[in-house]
């Protein structure tokens, strides 16, 4: 699976590639407040990736458009900046543990993975999204 890699403290979260349709720099100081927030005149749902998996409010760098399914409202996830794209072979990819099963991120991870990134020092964790999860979860607050 080809994925773009964005970091936060201590993983990575891949976003599948064949999800995404474009990606745009962004610069909103007040999006790391929010989580999941509707644009009154589009049908566009802005995700906040820190903000909706908890995983700090690192200011949003890259939004990530969805590629449109069904004609659902367009989804953009707003993340740190994409650190790199990575090649994550399917057999890497392990369920996520029982232990953090509980934990509020895993409903929106499908997976998880260790690798040793290219020019970094030691073997990450990286956190594999369930794109559909959280088009789902978006979808679902914004109507």
């Amino acid at each position: 699976m080809q994925a773009f890699l964005c970091a936060f403290p201590g993983i990575l979260l891949a976003i599948p590639m064949e999800s995404v349709a474009s990606i745009i720099d962004f610069n909103d100081a007040e999006a790391n407040q929010l989580t999941i927030m509707q644009h009154s005149k589009d049908p566009v749902s802005y995700v906040s990736v820190p903000g909706i998996l908890d995983l700090g409010r690192d200011q949003p760098r890259h939004g990530i458009v969805l590629k449109d399914i069904r004609s659902e409202a367009k989804v953009v996830l707003l993340s740190t900046k994409i650190v790199c794209a990575e090649d994550i072979p399917d057999g890497e990819i392990q369920p996520v543990p029982r232990c953090l099963r509980g934990a509020k991120f895993s409903a929106l991870i499908r997976g998880l993975s260790f690798a040793k990134i290219e020019g970094w020092e030691d073997r990450e964790m990286i956190l594999v999204l369930d794109v559909m999860a959280l088009r789902a979860r978006a979808v679902g607050v914004a109507r």
